[in-house]
């Protein structure tokens, strides 16, 4: 799940984060959710192995769906 990354807009910025951007990132940028699915094609990944999944939107159950349409 994405959190922003850094506390400011622009972390760069030495007026806003005087101590530097290493200094301005997001205790809460990595959450894990341990009831996450993936693709299948996951499960043969390694160690360090890295992914980057787009979201293609949010999605909700319908009160018109049926086992025919979802």
């Amino acid at each position: 799940m994405k959190n922003c990354n850094f506390l400011h807009p622009n972390p760069e910025d030495r007026k806003e984060v005087p101590n530097g951007f290493l200094s301005d990132i997001n205790p809460n940028s990595l959450t894990i959710n341990s009831n996450a699915l993936a693709d299948d094609g996951i499960k043969n990944a390694k160690i360090l192995d890295k992914f980057q999944f787009e979201r293609v939107g949010y999605f909700s159950v319908d009160s018109d769906t049926t086992n025919e349409k979802v």
